[in-house]
């Protein structure tokens, strides 16, 4: 029968290669193959459709699509299979993969895909492979997946597929090597870390493959899977993240991006920043080029690890092994206080500008009770008051009186110390002293008043009205700074008591002086010059004061120029006082201007030197030497007078001068 005519015993095709047929030959062969695939002689139509070389033809696949779709119609699945594998190149895979998806057909579909991917070319798809894939996975035979894989992976594989899909049907399959094989031919950095993380657990591989990537694809992969590194291992994954944040300009990262990998890791966080800090600060003091400063928040939250933890808890307190007491307490307080110190100094050094934020470092020293921080930022910041207020507020013993009054001291004389800061720390020390409720403040009380007496900020009484509310402060306590206060005032009294009437006697003298002038005559018999010590001849100028000089020594003549020797040390002494330049400038304008609307004559000059005017220019008058006055008349050299109003030996600086008769 047909059903017998058609049995898989058959041979495919004949051996021998057909002859060449004619036209009308090849009509009559197109016939006898549709009849007998009619009767299901599929084997028998076989040979009538192959070529010259007998080879397979269109017709061929075709007889084949037909062969096995009678096969599969009679649910002969796997003899079906084997006819459409011989169809591959000529019928569409899809045809054949429609009528096996469902489960109890899948051995059958392997089959046919792995047919499809040994022939190779364009013929398998990433679909194709990746159906494939998971027949492979459903049927659990990781020997032919393992083969598979290693033939997909290997170079210049015959086929491609869809590296994602295929690296997510292995992971969701559970077979995570062949996925992790998979990724790491496609250069798939962030499917290898999530393989070996989430998957495999390999934490020291993930760290060893992020320290072989660049700094981007490093850095990209730390801030999405770095939380599971911390947490699996602080110490090795906070060296690893330190590596990243060294080097020079670009080629580093930044410690403020992988902070919130450590939120439940302080102890992790503080070792990191303390590194990265410290490397930093190493490679500058070495004058390595290249190492800018860590941004000021590292510095601030690392202030803020070192200060937070309440408890002293060792390094090695925690359960576990080396990489759990990392997770442990933040160490013994003392430790980390003196950390603080050491960063705060470092981090402002002498001189120059602050790494981190002072303000923000001097609340947190401030916040959990650090005396020694808040008091050297407070100096750095020149705030001598707080520091002061905190010394005072701190209960520790060696902050007593004596350390407050010794502190106040150092504050006044520090250079950028002003007089008002000055006077706000002695306020502020003896406002403690008035309220310290101590029998041991007395003898401290009696040191501040001297202090700050001695600097001059506070006024004597408002330093003991500071002092005045504290009743443990006796008046002996103070009786020596009282006694010393009044002995050097009624001093001060006295010698101002012993100028005033020197004054008052000096000018006794001179308004007799002036009455002598004015009523008597001065009769000149001197014989010399002052000057030039030589006969007095004419012409010659005669000074009240009693000093006689040749005409032309008072032009700069022998004796020394410029007068140097008229009216001896009496008449130079004056000159010293200061004289207001305007009232300079405006007896010139005067003299000026009388001379510009007056006829010239030796009256009006002399009138004018007589009432202490300047010489104007030009000549008519006396010459101004820009601090005393020219004494001489108009026509003769003029010769400076140092001597004032004030002066007791009256040579004429006011009243001109007189000269000689011809």
């Amino acid at each position: 029968d047909a059903v017998s005519a058609a049995g898989g015993a058959q041979p495919a095709a004949p051996s021998s290669p057909a002859r060449p047929r004619a036209p009308s030959e090849e009509m009559d062969v197109a016939s006898r193959v549709e009849g007998l695939c009619r009767r299901h002689k599929y084997t028998a139509a076989v040979p009538l459709t192959l070529d010259e070389e007998g080879e397979p033809t269109a017709a061929t696949a075709t007889v084949y699509r037909r062969y096995g779709d009678y096969l599969y119609g009679r649910r002969d699945y796997d003899g079906a299979m084997e006819q459409y594998t011989r169809t591959i190149g000529h019928l569409a895979p899809s045809y054949v993969i429609r009528k096996y998806l469902e489960a109890q057909r899948i051995h059958a579909l392997t089959t046919y895909l792995e047919r499809l991917h040994e022939v190779g070319g364009a013929l398998a798809t990433p679909d194709h492979t990746t159906l494939l894939l998971n027949c492979y996975t459903k049927l659990r035979d990781a020997d032919k997946l393992t083969a598979f894989v290693d033939k997909a992976t290997a170079p210049g594989a015959p086929f491609g597929f869809d590296h994602e899909t295929a690296i997510g049907v292995l992971s969701a399959a559970g077979y995570h090597e062949h996925a992790l094989q998979v990724a790491a031919s496609a250069g798939q950095a962030q499917w290898q870390l999530r393989i070996l993380l989430e998957d495999l657990q390999r934490f020291d591989e993930a760290l060893a493959f992020i320290a072989g990537l660049d700094l981007v694809d490093a850095v990209g992969a730390v801030k999405r899977y770095g939380k599971a590194l911390v947490d699996a291992r602080p110490e090795a994954a906070t060296a690893a993240l330190a590596q990243l944040c060294m080097g020079s300009g670009e080629a580093r990262a930044s410690p403020e991006e992988f902070a919130h990998l450590f939120v439940e890791q302080p102890r992790a966080l503080m070792l990191f920043y303390e590194f990265v800090v410290n490397s930093t600060e190493a490679a500058a003091q070495g004058g390595e080029d290249g190492q800018p400063a860590q941004p000021a928040a590292v510095y601030n939250t690392l202030l803020e690890l070192y200060l937070g933890g309440d408890a002293d808890d060792d390094d090695g307190s925690a359960d576990g092994g080396a990489e759990e007491s990392s997770s442990a307490g933040l160490g013994r307080r003392e430790e980390r206080l003196a950390k603080v110190t050491t960063l705060l100094r470092s981090g402002w050094p002498p001189g120059g500008s602050p790494r981190y934020d002072a303000e923000a470092a001097l609340v947190l020293c401030r916040l959990h009770g650090f005396v020694e921080g808040s008091v050297l930022l407070c100096e750095r910041l020149s705030l001598f008051s707080e520091a002061l207020a905190v010394i005072i507020a701190s209960p520790a013993a060696e902050h007593g009186p004596h350390a407050v009054i010794e502190y106040a001291r150092r504050a006044a004389s520090a250079a950028s110390a002003t007089e008002n800061t000055i006077a706000a720390v002695w306020r502020t020390v003896l406002q403690y002293l008035g309220s310290l409720q101590a029998s041991a403040c007395e003898e401290a009380a009696a040191e501040a008043l001297a202090a700050a007496e001695a600097s001059g900020a506070v006024p004597p009484l408002e330093s003991l009205r500071l002092l005045a509310g504290n009743p443990r402060i006796t008046l002996g306590a103070v009786r020596p700074f009282l006694s010393g206060l009044l002995e050097r005032q009624s001093a001060a009294a006295a010698e101002d008591g012993a100028a005033t009437r020197r004054y008052r006697d000096e000018a006794a003298a001179m308004r007799a002086e002036v009455v002598e002038l004015r009523g008597k005559a001065r009769v000149f018999q001197n014989a010399s010059c002052a000057s030039c010590h030589g006969a007095l001849d004419l012409p010659a100028v005669h000074f009240v004061c009693g000093h006689s000089y040749h005409a032309r020594c008072l032009g700069g003549g022998a004796g020394g120029g410029g007068g140097g020797g008229m009216g001896g040390d009496s008449c130079r002494a004056p000159a010293s006082l200061p004289r207001s330049p305007s009232v300079l400038s405006t007896a010139e304008e005067k003299l000026l201007s009388g001379l510009a609307s007056c006829p010239p004559s030796f009256d009006f000059e002399a009138l004018c030197c007589g009432r202490g005017g300047r010489g104007g220019g030009g000549g008519e008058g006396g010459e101004g030497d820009g601090e005393g006055r020219r004494c001489a008349p108009r026509g003769l050299p003029s010769a400076p007078c140092t001597m004032r109003s004030s002066s007791r030996c009256g040579c004429g600086c006011r009243r001109g001068a007189s000269p000689a008769p011809p």
